[in-house]
């Protein structure tokens, strides 16, 4: 995430992955997997505890990819979609 200055690099085999960007927070870590052709998972942790996860979702038609993004101390959901120009 560019304006947040937020780098992630991962293999998306469940394994974590130290974060890199200028603004992550030290200690910050992400690992992900691939769950289908359409779905991936990625957690991101603060000195290996749970911080947040996310679900990046494509359509079967290609055409809108929803993100549904979770932080760990809260019962709060976070929703985006955007549709294929």
């Amino acid at each position: 995430m560019p304006a947040d200055k937020h780098l992630s690099e991962m293999q998306f085999d469940g394994k974590v992955y130290a974060d890199s960007g200028a603004g992550d927070t030290k200690g910050r870590s992400s690992s992900g997997k691939r769950v289908n052709d359409h779905l991936l998972q990625i957690d991101g942790q603060v000195n290996g505890k749970q911080e947040d996860s996310a679900e990046f979702r494509v359509s079967d038609d290609g055409k809108t990819l929803t993100v549904v993004s979770r932080p760990a101390h809260s019962s709060a959901v976070f929703t985006m979609a955007w549709d294929k120009q």
